[in-house]
């Protein structure tokens, strides 16, 4: 019987202070006639959030933290734009010149003769120095509010065994972190639920979310028997969309869909497709002129498709999702939708 999952996930958050003696430049203690206690504490280690920090050279945001076999799992996030200009300026680049550069660059190339339309212009572009970092960078989603969400698993000294990215769209939040037996395999696996945002090319030149998904990511630890001594690793083992919604002209469109566990080892995922414009020819079967008209007239839900995926033991992985067959058109419960 497959127990019921709760997604919810509580960030603890821990902190420390001690002081110290003063001392002279010699690194005597000031007072000649205190006893030093050389039983005092040891300095504490570096908090995650420290660690990663320093990884990345920009502070970070801990969304969620879970303990796992062997260590924790951390999921955090941090601003991509301040990351990628500190990588830059950690190389040696003088980013504020390269910045000034591209700047320029950009004007330069909104004085042409067939830009010459103010009110296109400010449509279709940000300003230049607004834009400077996206152009340097040569990626569209970079944005001063754009973060990366990334996922770190810790030994119980607080070191970095292994860390992953698992989507190269801004993260939007963190939803649920849970760990839930899906297979087989020894271990739990962790159960990730995270919304993320995909910025349009042409809207405010790169600026307007065109795109917002909710996606389920399925990740575990794995030995890495290939490397030079086998350590353990972070993998994502399955990825599924719960929710998707596009915003495109004439009508934005997306779907839904609900996950369950059939069975230890079996994941059956429901989708059902949803359209701004297909319900415009219809009427509404709440609408009290419902009751007077042709059944065909009554706007109808879009049909339910069920797939299901089983898991590979032999290979170490989920199959391909496989047709399940369904009759319905609501979605049916599942442990998150």
């Amino acid at each position: 019987m497959v127990r019921t999952l709760v997604l919810t996930a509580t960030l603890v958050g821990l902190s420390s202070c001690r002081q110290t003696p003063s001392t002279d430049l010699l690194g005597r203690a000031a007072n000649m006639g205190a006893r030093i206690d050389h039983t005092a504490s040891p300095v504490l280690p570096p908090s995650a959030s420290q660690t990663l920090a320093a990884r990345h050279r920009v502070p970070v945001t801990i969304e969620r933290s879970i303990p796992i076999a062997g260590g924790e799992v951390v999921v955090y996030a941090y601003g991509r734009l301040d990351a990628r200009l500190a990588e830059l300026a950690a190389a040696g680049h003088d980013v504020v010149a390269e910045l000034a550069v591209v700047r320029d660059e950009c004007e330069r190339a909104l004085e042409e003769p067939e830009l010459q339309e103010p009110e296109w212009i400010e449509l279709e572009y940000r300003k230049c120095k607004e834009r400077a970092a996206s152009l340097l960078l040569d990626d569209d989603q970079i944005t001063p509010e754009c973060r990366t969400l990334a996922v770190a698993y810790l030994d119980p000294q607080g070191e970095v065994l292994d860390r992953l990215e698992p989507s190269s769209a801004c993260l939007v939040g963190v939803g649920s972190v849970e760990t839930y037996d899906l297979t087989p395999r020894p271990d739990d696996e962790l159960m990730l639920i995270a919304t993320y945002e995909t910025l349009g090319a042409l809207t405010l030149g790169g600026w307007g979310v065109t795109e917002e998904s909710a996606q389920l990511h399925v990740l575990a630890t794995e030995i890495d028997r290939e490397a030079d001594a086998p350590r353990l690793t972070l993998v994502e083992q399955l990825r599924v969309a719960l929710t998707h919604r596009a915003d495109s002209s004439p009508c934005g469109g997306g779907f839904h869909r609900s996950v369950r566990v059939a069975s230890l080892g079996t994941i059956e995922v429901f989708s059902q497709a949803w359209n701004e414009c297909g319900q415009e020819d219809c009427i509404d079967p709440d609408d009290e002129e419902a009751q007077d008209v042709d059944p065909s007239m009554i706007c109808q839900p879009d049909p339910v498709i069920a797939e299901r995926s089983t898991w590979q033991a032999e290979l170490g992985a989920w199959g391909e999702f496989e047709p399940r067959g369904f009759d319905g058109t609501e979605l049916p419960d599942g442990i998150m939708q």
